[in-house]
């Protein structure tokens, strides 16, 4: 499993462990506004995990964390249409 510790305060004037409080149908709003602000997720690499440059982590953690969270498929599409390069396939 991969920890994330969120850097919340900057745009949600939220502590990291409030995130937790959040209702689940809401975090996934949450991680969107992260990923539309260029908000951080800093990773805490588990044993034999590859490092990757920031800038790929960053977007690999932040879309982990939100797929984990099962999103649904209107918020992925929402992430498309906002320009980013890396886009989501939706089957």
């Amino acid at each position: 499993k991969v920890f994330f510790t969120v850097e919340a305060e900057k745009y949600f004037k939220l502590h990291g462990e409030r995130l937790a409080e959040v209702k689940e149908a809401d975090v996934c709003n949450v991680v969107l506004d992260f990923i539309e602000k260029k908000a951080y997720f800093t990773w805490v690499p588990e044993e034999g995990d590859k490092e990757n440059s920031p800038e790929v982590d960053n977007f690999n953690n932040v879309f982990d964390f939100w797929w984990e969270l099962e999103c649904p498929v209107q918020s992925i599409e929402t992430y498309n249409s906002l320009g980013h390069k890396k886009k989501i396939n939706i089957d």
